[in-house]
């Protein structure tokens, strides 16, 4: 083995592991830029059981959406193609089996229930008024998108 070809497998090597080095320094941020995904909506962890039975639900390809009212319950309105489930609203309480009041498509017609009376005026209000941002609640309340 000659001196040069043992220096030069040494600085090869030593060249890679330099290399190594700068390329992770530069990919590692204190700031996490890189790992974020520009423009994924944020929600509070206690939102995402409605998110997940909102993107899984069928029926849903003319409209998905859910609003965070009063900061502790969930409405969601639905609506697709579909001959016996082509549309429904659901009030939730603070989980995605606290159902206080829904109205849905079946095979049967329509079907509207409140198992929670109290909140049936306000749900009457809301399904009402899909068109507009305060779901016709107005300045008395929030009502805040849920984007997913």
């Amino acid at each position: 083995m000659d001196l040069n070809s043992g220096l030069s497998a040494k600085g090869v090597t030593l060249l890679g592991i330099v290399w190594a080095i700068v390329a992770f320094g530069m990919g590692c941020n204190s700031d996490h830029r890189n790992s974020e995904v520009v423009g994924a909506p944020e929600w509070a962890p206690e939102w995402t059981p409605f998110v997940e039975m909102a993107r899984q639900s069928p029926c849903v390809d003319i409209r998905n959406r859910l609003f965070v009212v009063d900061h502790v319950l969930v409405f969601w309105d639905r609506e697709g193609h579909c001959p016996d489930n082509s549309y429904g609203e659901t009030l939730f309480g603070q989980t995605v089996n606290d159902v206080l009041c829904e109205f849905h498509d079946s095979i049967a017609g329509p079907v509207k229930d409140c198992p929670v009376p109290s909140y049936q005026d306000m749900f009457e209000i809301m399904i009402g008024h899909l068109d507009e941002p305060d779901l016709g609640l107005g300045p008395g309340h929030t009502v805040q998108p849920l984007p997913f």
